[in-house]
Formats: structure tokens, sequence, C-alpha cells
């Protein structure tokens, strides 16, 4: 088999708007830096995302966090831009399960996403880099795994960005990350701790551009994959969660290697 390496990088600054597939990330503890800094609450302070809102996913972020600013792109061309300032203290719930501390971001940007998605929401930042991840800041997807389910689901071929998992590798077999689990992976000059398997939800379904609802993806996976114990309870699995052991700059192309 050739040599594994990263053939994807997939980021957002604001959870649930469109994937940026960068050349490359730094990864620290929190995860790529500046990756899910920012999230979306309704007005219960609910964590809102593209499982919900398919809007979402018209618009596209980004965000340089050595200057604090931030930028939002909807495809009709409209935007948002300009250096963030911070508001009043927020919690954002995520599910009931899991709770984080955030502060509102002051300005234009809320009343932006907004409009765009038909509904009223407000843009926080977390205060915790790493934070804005759902069990942890990494999460790994193999190509043979994006492979197996095109040819099990008779799909010409499964858009990577539907899974928004930041480090995609390969050539590996199928699902070849599932049998990682307690292992460290360096990839580029940052090692890796590989956790438990990612349950999929319904943002699989979703366009990854468009945001409406055109495959059953999570259908597809459990008709040949059944349902396990993964990182966040019983789910259908796909793609592994990681911690990150050293940080490092990790560039497409970098070489993989996983130790025992």
């Amino acid at each position: 088999m050739s040599e594994l390496t990263v053939t994807r990088l997939l980021t957002s600054p604001i959870k649930g708007l469109r994937m940026n597939e960068p050349t490359e990330v730094m990864l620290d503890r929190g995860g790529a830096v500046g990756d899910r800094d920012f999230l979306l609450v309704d007005e219960t302070d609910r964590i809102r995302s593209v499982t919900v809102v398919g809007a979402l996913l018209r618009m596209r972020a980004h965000y340089a966090p050595d200057t604090g600013r931030l930028s939002i792109v909807a495809d009709e061309g409209r935007s948002c831009d300009g250096v963030v300032e911070l508001g009043e203290s927020v919690t954002a719930n995520a599910m009931d399960v899991k709770f984080v501390d955030c502060h509102e971001v002051v300005g234009s940007w809320s009343e932006f996403v907004s409009d765009v998605v038909g509904q009223r929401l407000r843009l926080v930042k977390v205060d915790k880099a790493g934070m804005g991840s759902d069990v942890a800041p990494v999460t790994l997807l193999g190509t043979g795994s994006l492979e197996e389910l095109s040819r099990r689901s008779g799909l010409t071929a499964v858009d990577p960005r539907r899974f928004r998992m930041l480090i995609e590798l390969g050539p590996c077999p199928p699902h070849a990350e599932d049998t990682w689990e307690g292992h460290t992976v360096t990839v580029g000059s940052a090692s890796l701790k590989v956790g438990a398997k990612v349950p999929r939800c319904a943002a699989t379904t979703r366009h990854p551009e468009r945001g409406d609802r055109d495959e059953s993806i999570v259908r597809m996976i459990k008709a040949y994959r059944g349902v396990h114990e993964t990182g966040w309870g019983t789910g259908v699995p796909f793609g592994v969660y990681a911690e990150v052991v050293h940080g490092g700059r990790v560039r497409r192309g970098d070489a993989v290697h996983v130790h025992g």
C-alpha cells in the first residue's frame, strides 16, 4: 500500500457554515487554530448548526485569529466583515449534554446571518479554543471509508464535506481508522491520540453547498455498518475522534504514521 498521507483538510471558523479547504492548519491542544471558534445560538442559547438549519451552508466564513478579523460571505455575494468585538457572556447549550462558555459578538454579524437563513440567530465566540467541537478537537476520516460508502450505497461519489472532518487521509482500507483507537498518530509535525468513533447525524444528509436534504447518508451507512458505541453514545459510526498530544503544522500531502 502507498504511504499514508493527508489528502484533505476541512475547517470552518463558525460551526455549521460551509467548509473551507485550507492547504495547511496549525494544531494546538484546542485543535486547528481558528476552527469552530464561533457558534450560532437561538433565542434560548441552544446551539444551532447545519443539522437543523441547512441554509447555513449558503455562507462561508474566514477568520484571522492574529488580527481578530472575521468575514462572512453569502452565495449571492453579500458579505459582513470586520474586527470582532465581544459583549455579554453567554452559556451555549449543546443538546443539554454540553454547556459552552462564550461571549456574544457585537456588531452586524448576527443580523447578517439571521437574514440569510430566515430565523433569528446570535453569533458567539467560545471562551476556550476547542470547545466548539462536539467531543474532541480533531476528527479523522480515511479515503477508504468514503470509497466503501460509495460502493455500498451505489452513489458515484460521496462528497467528504458532508462529514465535516478536520483531517482526511489515505490511501487506506475501509474504516481502517476504527482500528486506531488508543494509538498515537503523527501527522505532519503534530502528534495525535486516536479516540472513539464519530456518530453520524442528519447533517450528512444535506448537500454541502445548497443545504437541502438530498441523500439518506446515515441510513446508507447503517445498512452495512449497523449501530455501535461511539464517542457520544450509541450511533452509526463513520470516522474517529482524536486529541492533540503535541501541536504542530499539518499540510495537505504530509505523511501520516500510526504507532501501536
